[in-house]
């Protein structure tokens, strides 16, 4: 796993940003869990549960829903058991009875994790004949940040390296669909939700998307005065009336066949 609050030098401002991340589109979200399949009632797991604030929302929204937690981080788990059951455990073996989930969600989770073809493989076997599974990610390439604050490329360059030689993939968002038909998956659908700083403010935006590449960790590849240099452009670029940033999050879902 390549991403873990308690890695945060200040993990409580990463649990904080998180829990603005999953406000930043919570009716778009929840329209596009829906329209992907959300049933109304059911066994419901949250892979890569985190602190569990989707979690939380989801089960406002679908009362029906009972929803299991599964994460690696000790500091989001115990975040996650306020809200639903939450357990720490291997997402590549599943503790799950074989066909007993009617529906699985994973959020910005697979990137993290090596492997996410064995992951996939073990949500398919865990899930009912005709439920189903949806991904939500983003790729990483989708990022548009202009003008680009001092020191940003190198930053998230080093980001994506740590990423990479762990095994995470910051680019996984193109290989979703892929990987859902290979683990046998079938009524593959996707979509497309843009993050845009005229559409939730550039403050907003930088706080949520820009700060995540700047935020400290225990295991660097770049200094901390470059990180505080960073952070110091990024508060400028918010307070440029012509600058502009992008992202898109894409919802994937897929049936397992009956």
């Amino acid at each position: 796993m390549t991403y873990q609050v308690g890695n945060y030098i200040d993990a409580e401002s990463e649990v904080k940003r998180l829990q603005q991340q999953a406000n930043l589109l919570a009716d778009a979200e929840a329209a596009a869990f829906v329209q992907s399949g959300l049933p109304e009632t059911g066994r419901v797991l949250d892979l890569g549960c985190g602190p569990g604030y989707f979690a939380a929302r989801l089960s406002e929204r679908r009362p029906g829903l009972t929803i299991y937690g599964i994460d690696v981080d000790e500091l989001c788990l115990k975040k996650a058991r306020e809200h639903i059951t939450a357990i720490k455990g291997n997402a590549r073996q599943l503790p799950l009875r074989a066909e007993s989930l009617d529906f699985a969600y994973a959020r910005l989770a697979l990137r993290h994790i090596a492997s996410p073809q064995d992951v996939i493989a073990s949500v398919h076997v865990a899930l009912k004949p005709g439920a189903r599974f949806v991904i939500e990610e983003v790729d990483d390439a989708s990022h548009v940040v202009f003008p680009e604050p001092a020191l940003f490329g190198k930053v998230l360059q080093a980001r994506h390296d740590a990423m990479q030689r762990s095994g995470g993939d910051p680019y996984i968002g193109r290989k979703i669909p892929k990987l859902l038909v290979e683990a046998g998956f079938t009524g593959i659908t996707a979509i497309p939700l843009a993050v845009c700083s005229t559409q939730i403010g550039r403050d907003r935006f930088a706080d949520v998307v820009m700060s995540a590449f700047a935020a400290s960790t225990a295991s660097e590849l770049v200094t901390q005065d470059e990180l505080s240099q960073l952070r110091a452009s990024i508060e400028r670029w918010k307070s440029d009336e012509t600058a502009f940033g992008m992202t898109t999050v894409l919802v994937f879902g897929g049936t397992k066949s009956a």
